[in-house]
């Protein structure tokens, strides 16, 4: 499979089968399975049958074709996050006292921590049955944490881990729950994770007269119509027992398809009536570990056993410091719970490694503790030795800590959870195949386009739980040329703390070692920061976030919202901005900071801000700002927000010195002329040195169709840029791009007549990249038709006006379902002396054209899957194709050459219009000496003032050739009107 995504291996250890076999025969005689599901069926079957009744659980999948993938023993289903699962009523038997669940469960993303609305919802479940008061649930949390919900005599309890799942590999759940010994259990790949002690109770309270689900909880929480209570991921051999699963039998179990569970060596339980080797200074630890909550203290959860370590003895006040007695370190892994207020190098839990601080963890705001894991390999035969420090005051003053180990990491069974965009998505004729795009479900802004150890790897906002903008993650996109994409890891998911509800939108830059670092929004349930996450591997596969975070913990006062960094670097300085907009309709805004270590930052002068909400909108999102030479002149671009109108992308050239940015021009320009289909652009260097962003395509169709493809939205193809001599941007297709053309198609010298059709015949299809070189007479008006049906109502055109010196964009009669129909303008100057380059990119619902390398405009199209036409039309003037090619292109995942087209006599500016000139006035020389006619030369804009109270008038405007532009004039009306003069201003 591609991409760095593990391939399962399905093996059984031979050299387990001795050892374990006592085992197993303890194993065996715990009993059958009173319910038991294999998921061996074929994939695409819409059942699954219960292997000791026989009783078939239908399956609910939005495509109506469930795939089930290689696991640990035969097939696994494949859960989507969002449509997919199994139900029947069914009701359970021979339950009383006792009960085990078990499974093998794999995932690539844990499901959401609210719905739409910002409100908790269940976990996820393997499976449930509940009903008001009676039933069980063995659920997934946000945060990996896995959950066993259930009620006896009513009574509902709720045991939940603080260590989470290992994300890519197969992980053996069993949760047991015993009413005779009063005690209930969760074990994870042979390991006890969390254990609770019951009160006295008769008998499990089961639901049997509810659904049974596997894959999805019984509570539901919907979006868009689609349950988020649904698992993502794959779910293997569930089994529910009617006795209990004891320690020996649940590693047994584990075992016989994954290697033993490693034994971690326990340094520290606080379970003692003092803290033993520990010192203590101050007074907030007391002089013994605490028994849970404190008085006045909010529900601690997530310790082990019955002590821990409390800092908030007397509240947060209290101020104070425990240290262990010193250790060797001989295991590569510290594992220990923390929890409590996050306030980095103040309240914390330290290693000190030869008198040094090398590592620190805080709690995250909340009473419930957490596991926390160093990897302390490189310090292995040093003496260490812990902190554990509160020296804050106010609130969340206080550290909770507990259960301190030294281990070695367990081998996992890696899960191949590889999604086939061919196989979930085959048949679907709209989607892009060469653009780069992720596998399945949402995907929305670009960031940080990276080139990095020969691969370049552009980043995004993903949910991998749905087709909707909740609860983000970062997806991760590499390619060797920027043109053969393929998905990788997810590198970024919420977690308790300051990114609970999100990871969004943000960039890359390169640490003081030319290391990649990620920066990116992080957001809970109240306001957003700015997190900084650091790669594990050269590859830029696994990443972890800074200790450190939030770097920066909130926006300024007096802003909206606060989102998006930016960050680039200057000498030995970096820089960053971050989107925002001015409250009170301030308009949008930069706030600005530089730092030198990428952790500290301070606040400086905003890098730019505009009031003009009509011209650049009231908020702005995915700022970038980039160098375009060594000359200090930079491109800022941003995505504003407007009130009632489209976003779009504006950018200024100007520029930066002693940390000031000077614009060139104040009223912004367009980054992509159609101005509503190129959007959130992310920027960044290629190998040989050209400037190079890809953006977002978004989708125009309705809701409704997007859903049911499974997918939303696709990127632009990499597109260069270049700073031209009149101070705008020059845009063209990147030249790899041409590594994926095949089947050339090649015509010349075709003099196409007016009002005539099917004109290129020899052209068509769906994926395909075209380039015309055309010749037109100055009064020449032409359209090109693309994705055109045979009857000629559907295409999607442009439209080319070398008289009114225009290019429209027209969707009008494109699609063959809702979506967005548009006609819209861009101004562009011909010279109908020189040939008009188009080249034309075609991805079966998305379509870009580059015009003379100068000018890009983008759009979607949906139209019928027969409609792939090409064809162009003449309505008035002369014109003439000189050549045009055409090619089909394979899609970014095949197998090419290592073409590289650059392109030739690139165009240093756009044309101007015409200077005008004034030629004659009707009136005395005091007239004529007191117009002022202005800017000259102008580009596409003159304006012309004459004098107050001129009266009637006729103006006309030519062109050095003598070609009459426009004519503008004023005639008073008779002495009865209230119009007594002409307006003393025209603007051509």
């Amino acid at each position: 499979m591609p991409g760095s995504y593990s391939i399962f291996l399905k093996m059984i250890r031979p050299f387990l089968l001795l050892s374990l076999f006592t085992s197993l025969q303890t194993a065996f005689a715990a009993g059958d399975p009173i319910l038991h599901f294999t998921f061996n069926e074929a994939s695409g079957t819409s059942l699954i049958r219960e292997e000791v009744s026989g009783t078939q659980f239908s399956v609910v999948n939005l495509f109506n074709a469930p795939e089930r993938i290689p696991a640990v023993q035969g097939s696994a289903l494949r859960l989507d996050g969002y449509s997919t699962w199994a139900h029947s009523d069914y009701a359970l038997s021979q339950v009383d006292k006792q009960i085990t669940l078990e499974a093998w469960y794999a995932t690539d993303a844990f499901p959401p921590a609210t719905d739409a609305n910002r409100n908790a919802i269940e976990g996820a479940a393997i499976i449930s049955q509940m009903q008001s008061g009676a039933g069980f649930a063995l659920e997934v949390g946000p945060y990996g944490n896995v959950s066993l919900d259930f009620y006896a005599d009513g009574k509902k309890y709720v045991v939940v881990t603080a260590r989470s799942l290992e994300k890519w590999v197969w992980n053996h759940i069993v949760a047991t729950v015993d009413l005779e010994a009063r005690q209930a259990n969760i074990y994870v790949n042979g390991n006890l994770w969390q254990s609770m002690n019951l009160a006295a109770h008769s008998s499990l309270s089961l639901a049997s007269a509810a659904p049974l689900y596997i894959g999805r909880h019984t509570s539901p929480a919907t979006i868009e119509g689609f349950n988020i209570t649904s698992l993502n991921g794959a779910l293997d051999d569930l089994k529910v027992f009617n006795t209990v699963l004891g320690p020996a039998e649940v590693i047994a179990s584990y075992t016989n398809f994954a290697p033993e569970p490693v034994a971690a060596t326990l340094f520290e339980d606080f379970e003692g009536t003092n803290y033993g080797a520990w010192t203590t200074e101050g007074t907030a630890f007391g002089s013994q570990p605490a028994a849970g909550t404190l008085a006045g203290q909010q529900v601690v959860s997530g310790y082990r056993g019955n002590q821990l370590v409390n800092s908030f003895l007397g509240g947060d006040a209290p101020v104070g410091k425990l240290s262990s007695s010193t250790f060797t370190i001989q295991k590569p892994l510290i594992r220990f719970l923390v929890g409590g207020g996050n306030h980095p190098g103040r309240a914390e839990v330290r290693l000190l490694v030869n008198g040094n601080t090398v590592r620190t963890a805080t709690g995250r705001d909340t009473e419930m503790l957490r596991e926390e894991t160093w990897d302390v390999s490189e310090f292995i035969g040093q003496t260490a030795r812990l902190e554990i420090v509160d020296q804050v005051t106010g609130g969340w003053g206080h550290i909770l800590a507990d259960h301190i180990t030294f281990t070695e990491e367990q081998a996992l069974l890696p899960a191949n959870l590889y999604i086939d965009p061919a196989v979930r998505h085959a048949g679907d004729y709209l989607r892009p195949q060469y653009h780069p795009m992720p596998n399945t479900a949402w995907a929305n802004e670009a960031y940080g386009l990276t080139y990095y150890e020969g691969k370049y790897h552009l980043f995004f906002q993903k949910n991998p739980n749905g087709l909707w903008l909740h609860f983000m993650h970062w997806g991760h996109l590499s390619s060797p040329d920027l043109v053969h994409w393929q998905e990788e890891k997810t590198v970024l998911a919420p977690s308790e703390g300051f990114d609970n509800f999100g990871i969004w939108s943000g960039t890359t830059t390169k640490d003081p070692n030319g290391k990649p670092v990620i920066f990116y929004t992080g957001v809970d349930l109240a306001k957003a920061g700015i997190g900084l996450a650091l790669p594990k591997d050269e590859n830029l596969i696994e990443w972890e976030k800074h200790p450190a975070n939030p770097v920066i913990p909130a926006g300024p006062a007096g802003y909206l919202d606060f989102r998006d960094p930016f960050v680039w670097k200057v000498g030995s300085t970096y820089y960053m901005i971050v989107g925002a907009g001015i409250a009170n309709g301030g308009g949008g805004a930069l706030p600005t900071y530089k730092s030198s270590d990428l952790v500290n930052w301070t606040r400086i002068t905003d890098l730019y801000r505009s009031s003009n909400l009509e011209q650049s909108g009231f908020f702005w999102e995915m700022p970038l700002f980039y160098p375009l030479n060594d000359q200090g002149e930079y491109i800022l671009a941003v995505t504003p927000l407007y009130n009632g109108k489209p976003a779009n992308v504006i950018y200024w050239i100007g520029k930066w010195e002693n940390e000031t940015f000077t614009p060139y021009f104040t009223t912004p320009k367009l980054l992509d002329a159609s101005n509503n289909n190129t959007l959130a652009p992310a920027i960044g260097t290629d190998a040989e040195g050209r400037i190079t962003y890809i953006g977002i395509v978004p989708e125009t169709r309705n809701v409704g169709d997007q859903l049911k493809a499974g997918w939303r939205q696709t990127f632009s193809i990499p597109r260069v840029i270049r700073l031209l001599q009149d101070s705008t941007i020059g845009h063209y297709p990147h030249p790899n791009l041409c590594r994926l053309r095949q089947n050339e198609v090649l015509l010349a010298n075709r003099s196409i007549a007016k009002g005539s059709k099917n004109n290129l015949s020899e052209f068509g299809g769906n994926q395909l990249n075209l380039k015309f070189s055309v010749k037109a007479d100055s009064a020449a008006k032409f359209s090109l038709q693309l994705l055109k049906n045979d009857a000629g109502t559907q295409y999607t055109a442009f439209h080319f006006d070398l008289e009114k010196n225009l290019v429209a964009l027209d969707t009008r009669y494109a699609h063959a379902q809702e979506a967005l129909r548009e006609y819209t303008t861009a101004d562009y100057v011909f010279e109908h002396k020189e040939e008009i380059q188009l080249e034309v990119f075609i991805d079966h619902s998305v379509v870009e054209i580059f015009i003379d390398n100068l000018l890009v405009l983008s759009t979607r199209s949906y139209p019928a899957q027969s409609s792939q036409g090409v064809d162009l039309l003449v309505t008035a003037g002369a014109v003439e194709i000189l050549e045009a090619r055409q090619w089909t292109m394979q899609n970014m995942r095949s197998s090419t050459g290592a073409e590289v087209c650059e392109p030739q006599d690139l165009p240093t500016q756009f044309r101007d219009l015409p200077k005008e000139v004034v030629t004659g006035f009707k009136r005395n020389d005091e007239v004529r000496n007191t117009i002022k006619l202005y800017p000259n030369p102008t580009k596409n804009r003159l304006t012309l003032e004459l004098p107050a109270h001129l009266g009637a008038y006729e103006a006309a405007f030519y062109s050095s050739g003598g070609v009459l532009v426009k004519k503008k004039s004023c005639r008073l009306p008779d002495r009865r009107s209230a119009l007594r003069e002409c307006p003393a201003a025209l603007t051509c």
